[in-house]
């Protein structure tokens, strides 16, 4: 049987110290340098979109951000006019994290300051256009939104300004201010997570092709709090390639067969390998390769450090098996088996 099932993929987005950047720092030697001149209009435009995004909006602030057992919180802070654009804001190139020949986005860093200390808002521009492809201001993000303290044995404290009808609204409301349309239709993004968590509406979804789940994605986070400021914003949609291939050659069974024999000859723990039997059930999605096990790198565990380019992706059987022995580790393993030539594309494994 083949069940459609969403394998959890998210695009990580690492940040640089705003020091760094005020600096002048590159990343590396190939990353281009943004004048002044060149920064000026990314810095006008992430001020626009501020304005539009946080216009009017108040918030509140935690005293110790890192201590969840006992925030402090300070009064409501009203929004002034200013808040944004009081202290300086610099733009730099950035890698977005996968190669792809010379592909650079622009990310607007600016330091918001609060009675407790600065905070770091970042606009992030696809390819050096006037794109948004991420956001994040931390005066509406964990744990600079006031909650409840979680207290053991008891049940999560509700939200406190704002209902799950509502926030799905200003979510289609806020995707459509980027010009992303149908989030919560279901043949159109597949939901890997929306919950309420101390303060926080937290939404991932992922982009359905043909059926079928891709890499690429769509986050929000909404504070609750009156108005339902938005805390950050994430999307890579723009990097998936329009020739995917859209079904697949081989049966679930051929797939099957495959992975069982290339678990048995690339799987580097032979001996649990031999252990292992299928667990019956397969799934197909879209995934980019990794090459694990059988372009294993050295000193770790078989695993591979290929790292594919953005619109690298592959319609793939994910083939999981299981150790008879609970004892083993890793106890279990999943084979990538691309669904149109057969060949191993990589795979998994979990350990104690």
């Amino acid at each position: 049987m083949v069940v459609k099932r969403v394998h959890s993929f998210h695009l990580g987005m690492s940040s640089i110290a705003l020091m760094l950047a005020t600096a002048g720092f590159c990343f590396s030697e190939s990353t281009p340098v943004l004048s002044l001149k060149d920064q000026e209009p990314y810095i006008r435009l992430a001020d626009s979109w501020v304005k539009r995004l946080w216009t009017d909006v108040d918030y509140y602030v935690c005293g110790n951000p890192f201590d969840s057992r006992k925030p402090q919180w300070h009064p409501l802070q009203k929004f002034r006019p200013d808040l944004y654009t009081e202290n300086r804001a610099v733009a730099v190139c950035k890698e977005p994290g996968l190669p792809g020949g010379g592909f650079f986005d622009v990310v607007v860093y600016r330091s918001v300051n609060t009675v407790v200390g600065s905070r770091s808002l970042r606009i992030r521009f696809l390819g050096r256009s006037d794109k948004v492809s991420a956001i994040s201001n931390p005066l509406y993000r964990q744990h600079d939104v006031p909650y409840l303290p979680y207290i053991l044995g008891q049940a999560p404290h509700p939200p406190l300004h704002t209902t799950e009808k509502e926030v799905k609204a200003k979510i289609s409301d806020y995707a459509a201010l980027f010009d992303i349309h149908d989030v919560w239709n279901d043949t159109m993004f597949n939901p890997i997570n929306f919950h309420y968590s101390e303060g926080i509406w937290s939404f991932d979804g992922h982009l359905v092709k043909n059926g079928y789940a891709t890499p690429y994605v769509v986050a929000f986070e909404v504070a609750d709090l009156p108005g339902m400021p938005l805390g950050h914003f994430l999307t890579n949609l723009d990097w998936c390639p329009t020739n995917l291939p859209s079904r697949a050659v081989l049966t679930s069974g051929q797939a099957v067969s495959k992975a069982t024999d290339y678990l048995k000859k690339y799987f580097p723990f032979k001996e649990i390998a031999s252990r292992m039997v299928y667990c019956n059930t397969n799934w197909i999605e879209y995934i980019r390769p990794d090459y694990n096990y059988i372009r294993p790198a050295e000193g770790m565990r078989g695993l591979s450090n290929y790292v594919p380019k953005r619109d690298e992706v592959q319609l793939v059987y994910f083939i999981p098996f299981k150790s008879t022995d609970e004892g083993d580790d890793p106890s279990c393993a999943t084979i990538y088996v691309d669904s149109r030539t057969g060949e191993m594309i990589g795979g998994t494994d979990n350990g104690k």
